[in-house]
């Protein structure tokens, strides 16, 4: 028999009136009830039970909310505190980054890298095996937030994995090769695995659309991280694809090795003595050092010269005389020169030029330790290598001899160098660290016949370029050897500018380049310190003339200008007593001077064996400057100086 229901039962019907009724129900019994009428003390009783028990429920919901989210909070807290030292790790490694370039920086690099994984790990472990965040994130909002949490901690992980697979074949890289003899599989490999870890790392640049607080702005982080790592790693493989042909892994390949000399200034060092450099399958090597008095040539190389260049430069006959192939500011068009020379005097072709100076071979002495040269009767360190081949092998002679070019020995030490590298185990890394600073500095150039290369040597500053960035806003001062005395090993080079911001947006800046003369007083002639008695009369007397290469663009004016190397030059001409100094002073007139609320100016430095100074001071008429008045730097590299502005 079916259970008996009325039309209209509550739940728990059958129990509310006892057994009796209960049994009814179950042997299907109609029956029916009489509606109870309750009293109002009866009603106020269940209206406040009603109550109670909808609070009951909604603090059962709290509670068991609340457990869910401490939980939660603690899952999230430990996964943070995870993810902190991961970041800590990662910000250590970007301030240290040079740190990468050494064998023990490589290994802290390696052990920080993987803690970092070990740290992200541990964090996603937390978040996945977390009930409570699985329970919370059936919400749509609290699950974006999850999985976003989740994302981050792994690209963290990806990217430090990536990190120690690459220092590991720079490892492999490092141990296979040796200074002047580089691996090229090993070379081949690594430029395969950094292709890899820039595919791999820029599919990790997620968007942050929908995370909330702290965690949007990590994620806004670490793409932010990841695009520079990215872009860092761009810029190795093209490095790379330059460093491969250059070390002979296509075929040989053959250099002039141009040395130049600090003591006797052109915009770089002037070239006295010179040798060939050859690469076949990544070892280097250095042939035939010569003075270049004995490859004069008897008529100018056929190698047009620009029309700035003729007017400035024609005089010293840069086409014909190797000591002025490089007195313009642009090295790429002293490469070719200098390519064109040798062909003419040797009848050999030669791929491309590198120049090196003498803080070059300081800072390759500091790795290989003290090398000798016959004629030269002390081991050469990097702490003497200035002070031998600068000033003592020029001492003793008088001033109307003519073995200025005979006592120029950086070509002999270059390849001294250069064959210790070969015997001798130097990091690779380390000597690729301080190769890039000399030629941050303007010291290591490079000219390459292939047009392509030649354009990676240019984006990447090893040209010598002084055009190469924004050339309405770079300033370039140098100052040249008139004579041929070795005096420049005792003179220094400051810049100073004066910028008069005018209210319409145009800034008047006078440059005053200003040159030191060091030489001791009351010596006597000399083939260091003169006189020559064509340009200079009193022995110690500095002759030379000052050039300020500057902005260009539409509305600049230099005055007395003319446009070369891709800048404004204007030469001035100066002349220095021992122990004394002087100053010439150009001006230059720039509209449109700032930018976005920025005025900014770069100055790239001249190669000197004491680096350049530059001090630059603002004024304002109808602006309000909010940052330093005056800026300095230490031209060791194209330096930018930067202040910020707002217009009245």
């Amino acid at each position: 028999m079916a259970v008996h229901k009325h039309q209209q039962q509550r739940p728990w019907h059958g129990f509310r009136y006892g057994v009796r009724h209960f049994l009814k129900h179950q042997r299907g019994e109609k029956h029916s009830h009489r509606r109870r009428r309750l009293s109002a003390v009866q009603k106020e009783y269940k209206r406040r039970a009603v109550l109670i028990w909808i609070c009951v429920g909604v603090f059962i919901l709290l509670l068991v909310g609340g457990v869910l989210a401490a939980s939660a909070w603690h899952s999230l807290s430990e996964a943070r505190s995870s993810l902190n030292n991961a970041r800590s790790v990662i910000t250590q490694l970007e301030n240290d980054r040079h740190e990468l370039l050494s064998a023990q920086g490589r290994i802290a690099a390696e052990q920080s890298l993987t803690q970092v994984s070990g740290d992200a790990a541990k964090a996603e472990q937390t978040l996945r095996s977390s009930t409570s965040l699985k329970v919370l994130g059936s919400l749509p909002i609290i699950d974006t937030q999850r999985q976003g949490v989740l994302d981050l901690v792994s690209d963290i992980q990806t990217t430090a994995n990536t990190g120690k697979g690459l220092i590991g074949q720079v490892n492999t890289l490092v141990a296979d090769s040796q200074g002047a003899s580089v691996s090229i599989p090993q070379l081949e490999q690594l430029q395969s695995d950094v292709a890899a870890a820039q595919t791999k790392l820029e599919q990790l640049n997620r968007s942050s659309s929908g995370l909330i607080g702290s965690l949007g702005d990590a994620r806004v982080k670490f793409n932010e991280a990841d695009t520079t790592l990215t872009n860092q790693l761009a810029r190795g493989q093209q490095i790379l694809g330059y460093a491969l042909p250059f070390l002979g892994a296509s075929g040989p390949r053959t250099y002039l090795l141009a040395t130049e000399n600090n003591s006797e200034m052109r915009d770089q060092g002037s070239i006295l003595s010179v040798g060939t450099l050859q690469t076949q399958d990544g070892r280097i090597t250095v042939v035939d050092p010569q003075s270049v008095s004995d490859l004069q040539l008897s008529s100018p190389v056929n190698y047009a010269v620009p029309t700035g260049m003729q007017q400035v430069f024609g005089g010293y006959q840069p086409t014909l005389l190797w000591q002025s192939a490089n007195a313009t500011a642009g090295f790429p068009w002293s490469g070719g020169d200098l390519q064109a020379m040798y062909a003419q005097a040797t009848g050999q072709h030669l791929n491309g030029v590198l120049a090196l100076d003498v803080p070059t071979l300081a800072s390759l002495l500091t790795l290989t330790g003290p090398v000798s040269v016959s004629g030269i009767s002390e081991p050469i360190t990097a702490a003497n290598v200035s002070s031998i081949l600068l000033h003592d092998l020029y001492s003793g002679f008088p001033a109307d001899s003519q073995q200025a070019e005979r006592h120029d020995e950086i070509s002999a030490v270059a390849r001294a160098v250069v064959d210790r590298l070969s015997n001798e185990k130097v990091d690779l890394a380390s000597l690729a660290n301080t190769l890039s600073q000399d030629v941050a500095g303007r010291h290591l150039l490079v000219w390459d016949e292939v047009p392509s290369y030649q354009a990676t040597l240019v984006k990447f500053g090893a040209s010598g370029a002084v055009d190469a960035g924004d050339k309405s806003r770079t300033f370039h001062a140098a100052v040249e050897s008139s004579t041929t005395t070795k005096l420049d090993y005792y003179v220094d080079v400051s810049v100073a500018q004066q910028i008069h911001l005018k209210s319409n947006n145009d800034a008047e800046v006078d440059t005053s380049i200003t040159a030191v003369n060091h030489a001791p007083t009351g010596a006597a002639p000399s083939l260091q310190l003169g006189p020559d008695n064509i340009h200079s009369s009193q022995v110690g007397q500095y002759v030379g003339t000052a050039y300020l290469w500057g902005p260009v663009g539409t509305g600049v004016v230099q005055s007395g200008s003319t446009v070369e190397s891709g800048l404004n030059v204007t030469p001035a001409y100066v002349s220095v007593l021992p122990q004394q100094q002087t100053t010439v002073t150009f001006k230059t007139v720039i509209p449109n001077a700032v930018r976005n609320g920025k005025l900014t100016f770069s100055y790239v430095p001249q190669p000197r064996l004491a680096p350049e100074t530059v001090s630059a001071t603002v004024q304002t008429t109808g602006w309000h400057l909010r940052s330093s008045q005056t800026v300095h730097a230490t031209l060791t590299k194209t330096s930018t100086l930067t202040w910020d502005l707002v217009h009245n």
